[in-house]
């Protein structure tokens, strides 16, 4: 994967960054809107809300299928204009980064989407509503990617409690990996909305 990555050294890269239900997708729609050049892992991949994808019976992707259509939007970008690049922690995607772009986004000027706890829960409650139904299939598919521990009993205790379930789920395993992969990032900015036109 690493030699299919052709283009990415010329490319100069913005990342926005957030806790899950930050805004990130909204930021990233609002910068293509006005023309920007984005890359967003979720639409890489064909689906939205990757880490759940699947879940309701939507199509997801394979990680051949994702890596072919990663090179090719890489390979399309015009390199005199930046690249803002929708980042999240990778290993709640399912999917795996290489390693070239894991290491340019790191080192790259990244915008940190900070949003208070309960504005996120709204948003996530709202815009995947779907999980609603299915949170018990949400529960086994992030047994598959590594929870373990008593956040799965706290988990399962709470599938017919949509708010708990989410706000948990945030709190205990969702928010302690992307906090993580947040201190890797070169943050320069700190908000909470994106603005994309003078």
């Amino acid at each position: 994967m690493e030699n299919e990555l052709k283009g990415l050294d010329r490319l100069y890269l913005l990342p926005v960054f957030g806790l899950c239900g930050s805004g990130k997708t909204e930021c990233m729609d609002q910068l293509a809107a006005s023309g920007q050049q984005v890359l967003s892992v979720e639409s890489v991949a064909g689906v939205r809300g990757v880490c759940i994808s699947g879940v309701t019976g939507e199509a997801t992707t394979t990680q051949p299928a994702f890596d072919q259509a990663l090179a090719a939007t890489i390979e399309s970008f015009d390199p005199g204009q930046p690249v803002w690049i929708e980042w999240k922690a990778a290993e709640v995607t399912g999917l795996k980064l290489p390693a070239q772009l894991v290491d340019r986004v790191r080192k790259a000027p990244a915008v940190h989407l900070d949003v208070p706890i309960d504005v996120r829960i709204g948003r996530l409650t709202h815009d995947y509503a779907p999980w609603k139904g299915h949170l018990d299939l949400l529960l086994a598919k992030f047994v598959d990617r590594g929870m373990s521990g008593p956040i799965v009993d706290d988990l399962a205790g709470l599938v017919g409690d949509h708010t708990g379930f989410v706000r948990t789920l945030l709190v205990e395993w969702l928010d302690v990996r992307y906090q993580a992969e947040a201190e890797k990032l070169n943050v320069v900015f700190r908000g909470t909305f994106l603005r994309t036109s003078a």
